[in-house]
């Protein structure tokens, strides 16, 4: 699997080697293949950091609903001032443009309804990326791009963080942190109880090998059903598989 070696030093995985990368984890781990084959996460609504790192702050700590008519204003409110600069891409936020938004835009019931500590987060996210554009450094762990945004910016954690990094295709993502993901590690490892984010690390630290995103993928599979990959797109594999 030469081309899933590579795009490890990179973290990346693209949709087209998606299939590739689970089967090498399948290859070693057979005992998930009863769970399907999970779809690949990245998604093209997300393909901007800015924007993904705000849905994700965005949807910390309320109610899925709440948490969606917030996104939904807040989506309005950006898409209305890209218009204003000219820009119709409204999947690329500009971090500046999330910065010069005044807080009583986006605080409260008269505006967004964003709390003060995620209008923080969100506008400290958007600092950061100013400064540090190139969030992808291969000479970079996941790890420690994990622990180096949490320990500057308040308010956005190891979960939001490492959430991101999945969604935008990073393959060494054990996330740990969730604790939906620390659920279907209780079933699916058998254990009594939920373990906690250490109880997790010490157990998966030489369980997932360097795709720990399947892993984490899969532990969400046990638990929410997140989409699996196309039953269509699955054949076309095979045959693929069969004829090369």
């Amino acid at each position: 699997m030469k081309m899933a070696s590579h795009l490890l030093d990179k973290h990346l995985a693209t949709s087209l080697s998606w299939h590739s990368i689970v089967d090498e984890f399948l290859k070693d781990k057979p005992e998930f293949k009863k769970y399907g084959r999970p779809a690949t996460p990245l998604s093209p609504q997300f393909s901007n950091p800015m924007k993904c790192f705000a849905y994700f702050i965005t949807y910390q700590a309320f109610t899925a609903r709440s948490c969606k008519s917030m996104w939904d204003q807040l989506v309005n409110l950006v898409n209305h001032l890209l218009l204003s600069i000219s820009s119709d891409n409204y999947n690329v936020w500009p971090p500046s443009v999330l910065i010069n938004i005044p807080d009583e835009e986006l605080y409260g019931r008269n505006g967004v309804g964003l709390s003060k500590n995620k209008i923080n987060a969100i506008k400290g996210m958007a600092h950061y990326l100013i400064k540090h554009p190139h969030i992808y450094d291969k000479h970079s762990s996941s790890k420690e791009i994990i622990i180096n945004i949490s320990k500057q910016i308040k308010g956005v954690g190891p979960f939001t963080i490492a959430s991101f990094l999945i969604e935008f295709g990073h393959l060494d993502i054990a996330n740990y942190y969730d604790r939906i993901v620390r659920k279907g590690i209780m079933i699916h490892y058998k254990l009594d109880k939920v373990p906690t984010i250490k109880q997790a690390e010490k157990l998966l630290a030489n369980k997932w090998g360097k795709y720990k995103t399947i892993g984490t993928l899969y532990m969400f599979a046990i638990v929410n059903k997140p989409p699996r990959m196309n039953e269509l797109l699955c054949h076309i594999y095979t045959l693929q598989q069969r004829l090369t």
